[in-house]
């Protein structure tokens, strides 16, 4: 009998962990889209990386990076919480708007 119960929590504890495997890699995945749409929108913003950018795009592009940024972080949020962890951590402003105020001057 007592064999049984470890056999049960062993596969329980196997359970458990494939559930967290299957959710970590399905979060890993879904982070690859906004990871790669800020990447692009560096690449825009970088010097010598094609056509200098105008005031009007780079407020566009820094606007969107700051949205994508934050839809990558609330997706690692829902992975953590979701993982059974929180990230003690304060919310994180990016400086987009700091630097749209710069711009617009």
């Amino acid at each position: 009998m007592t064999t049984r119960k470890h056999t049960n929590g062993v596969d329980r504890t196997y359970a458990d962990w494939l559930r967290a495997r299957e959710l970590l890699l399905i979060g890993l995945h879904d982070l690859k889209t906004p990871l790669s749409a800020m990447r692009t929108c560096i690449e825009l913003l970088s010097p010598g990386k094609g056509q200098p950018v105008n005031q009007e795009s780079w407020l566009q592009l820094t606007g969107t990076l700051e949205i994508l940024v934050g839809r990558a972080a609330g997706l690692v949020d829902v992975m953590m919480k979701d993982l059974g962890g929180e990230m003690n951590r304060p919310v994180v402003r990016t400086t987009a708007p700091a630097m749209r105020m710069k711009a617009v001057r």
